[in-house]
């Protein structure tokens, strides 16, 4: 998830108003991406123990998509990962 629902300039004159929805996520072995926003979601689940068991390993694919609605610079957007237990 997203720490803001927003993403902050760090130059000058840098859109304010550029989403977080503009990142979108997906595990490596699925077609489709998900839009990150402020809100938990679940990437991918697994068997209980090591990255040795079968789905524990996996990489994650990022898309930055803003399109041209939003003026060029240097942006931040805080990204949180979280593992749980099932």
């Amino acid at each position: 998830m997203a720490q803001n629902a927003h993403f902050s300039p760090m130059t000058q004159n840098g859109s304010t108003d550029m989403p977080a929805s503009v990142l979108s996520i997906r595990s490596n072995n699925y077609s489709s991406y998900t839009a990150l926003s402020t809100n938990a979601q679940t990437l991918k689940t697994g068997n209980k123990g090591s990255s040795n068991n079968p789905g524990n390993s996996f990489d994650i694919d990022i898309r930055y998509n803003p399109g041209f609605s939003y003026k060029g610079g240097i942006y931040t957007l805080g990204l949180v990962y979280t593992l749980s237990q099932q």
